[in-house]
């Protein structure tokens, strides 16, 4: 039994399971504001799409630590990681990414057929991204790709609760310029391991400022189509107002990064905890009922 646990543990650490997690942090959110305020229903078909969400990330997960074996050995934060020191075979990585795939799939089948072919677009995107050759090293394309992405992890769902709406897709622009924005500053993390692969990042062609100047572009965008969805009248400020507040602390560390004050690992911490902070109020005021403010 100890054994058992130990391996699914090493699994774990392999294929970075709380960074995985994380991924299931924009679906649950989108969840929650599909919801009309104050009515915390949880239907049948949105546990099903968050539920499959979790092996689905594990799928992906897989598939990046496959696809990237040869160039992640340029990268310090993999030194440690059970996969590349060999206490963790390809075979066992390769049934997590199958099994991982049809569990998720087989769970949406059954229970929320619509989402099965969003889904898959959305599994294709990240397989395209992660592949060999793939979207990673198109700096445009890999930018475009996180947009959709993000979007797309929003929009699912959010679509489990109720159609899309003008309100569902302003926030899931938002989601995808966050996420696309949170990926550019990746790229300048890893901007020497890339190099050193022969992956052709943004922060690899153009410079660490480069990808810099991306992440804070995205994130002002994200906040400006929030804050234009709120002025419209079609997002609550209840929702746009944690985020916006939150947004005023993740542009001024967005600036601190790209004048070279704030080091891109340390604003990453930053982003991500300003981030779920926001996240966090939003669904305590929303599921509390919250509708005020909206014009």
């Amino acid at each position: 039994m100890r054994v058992g646990l130990e391996r699914i543990g090493l699994v774990g650490r392999a294929l970075r399971l709380g960074e995985a997690g994380l991924m299931v942090g924009f679906p649950a959110l989108a969840g929650v504001l599909g919801m009309p305020p104050g009515e915390a229903r949880l239907s049948p078909v949105l546990v099903a799409v968050l539920l499959a969400a979790v092996p689905l990330s594990l799928s992906i997960y897989a598939h990046n630590s496959l696809a990237g074996y040869h160039a992640d050995r340029h990268d310090p934060k993999f030194r440690n990681n059970p996969f590349h020191r060999g206490e963790i075979g390809r075979g066992t990585v390769r049934s997590v990414l199958w099994v991982g795939a049809a569990t998720g799939f087989l769970i949406l089948a059954a229970f929320a057929r619509w989402a099965v072919p969003w889904t898959a677009v959305l599994w294709g995107l990240w397989v395209a991204y992660s592949s060999p050759r793939g979207l990673k090293g198109r700096p445009g394309l890999a930018t475009v790709h996180h947009v959709a992405a993000g979007a797309l992890i929003f929009a699912i769902p959010y679509c489990a609760v109720r159609p899309i709406d003008l309100r569902g897709a302003v926030l899931a622009v938002f989601f995808g310029f966050a996420l696309a924005s949170g990926h550019a500053n990746h790229e300048a993390i890893d901007e020497a391991a890339d190099r050193a692969s022969g992956v052709r990042t943004l922060a690899v062609v153009g410079g660490r400022r480069g990808a810099l100047a991306l992440n804070l572009a995205l994130a002002a965008g994200a906040y400006l189509t929030l804050a234009a969805g709120w002025l419209g009248g079609v997002v609550e400020a209840s929702v746009a107002a944690p985020f916006l507040l939150g947004g005023t602390l993740h542009l001024a560390a967005a600036v601190m990064a790209f004048s070279g004050r704030l080091e891109p690992g340390r604003y990453r911490t930053v982003y991500r905890t300003v981030f779920a902070a926001a996240a966090l109020a939003v669904a305590v005021l929303h599921l509390a009922g919250g509708r005020w403010g909206r014009m």
